[in-house]
């Protein structure tokens, strides 16, 4: 028991850390991550399987050996039940004891074990997160204005601007183009009305309303 906690401890502590979708990948395959989770589970077992004998011992010293015969017949039915469900489970649904005939797997004749669109789909999204860092810049940035959301002549963001456009665009991510100038728009129009709130503020002698302030505008 004492293997098991330390091997799910240190399990749980390299997930914690990891901080991308590719070290979560890499952990389970360079690290292999559920070969550990299987390590956990076999320790566990074997932990269960030494109390037991333990408890044989015990048991048969001071009651005798009727009271351990019962004990090994709730222990077999017991055994029957977890075999038979956890069979049900991994035969339906594992990756191996289903999908992959080639490790024992026995799927439905419409269910071939084909992982293309899955891999379609990674390459996709590992393509557009190329453009995250630069777009949540953009978003953050306060140089935009309300006529499509550019930055001022001068301003370091511009180029850098024009060319992550230009590069979704040819990529064909129009809708991430729009979306970036829409979210550039809507947050200029925000800070031109908190800009003219405390500019009434101050025209009228009173305090500036500060944008989430106390008694201020939420």
């Amino acid at each position: 028991h004492l293997l098991a906690i330390l091997l799910a401890m240190s399990f749980c502590n390299a997930l914690d850390e990891t901080a991308r979708d590719a070290d979560v990948y890499r952990m389970f395959s360079r690290g292999k991550g559920f070969v550990a989770t299987v390590k956990v589970e076999k320790a566990f077992r074997l932990g269960i399987l030494l109390d037991f004998i333990a408890m044989f011992a015990i048991l048969e010293y001071y009651v005798g050996w009727e009271i351990v015969v019962c004990f090994a017949l709730l222990l077999v039915y017991m055994f029957r039940i977890y075999t038979t469900t956890t069979a049900l489970l991994f035969d339906n649904g594992s990756i191996c004891n289903y999908w992959r005939e080639e490790l024992g797997g026995k799927p439905d004749a419409d269910d071939p074990y084909d992982l293309s669109v899955v891999v379609e789909r990674i390459h996709k999204r590992a393509k557009l997160s190329k453009h995250e860092h630069f777009n949540e810049k953009f978003r953050r940035s306060s140089s935009f204005t309300a006529d499509g959301g550019k930055a001022p002549v001068g301003s370091p963001l511009g180029p850098l601007r024009t060319r992550t456009e230009g590069s979704l665009r040819k990529e064909g991510s129009s809708s991430a183009v729009d979306t970036l100038q829409t979210s550039a728009k809507k947050r200029a129009r925000k800070h031109a009305a908190i800009n003219a709130t405390q500019e009434a503020s101050r025209r009228q002698g009173g305090i500036s309303v500060a944008w989430g302030a106390p008694g201020g505008r939420k």
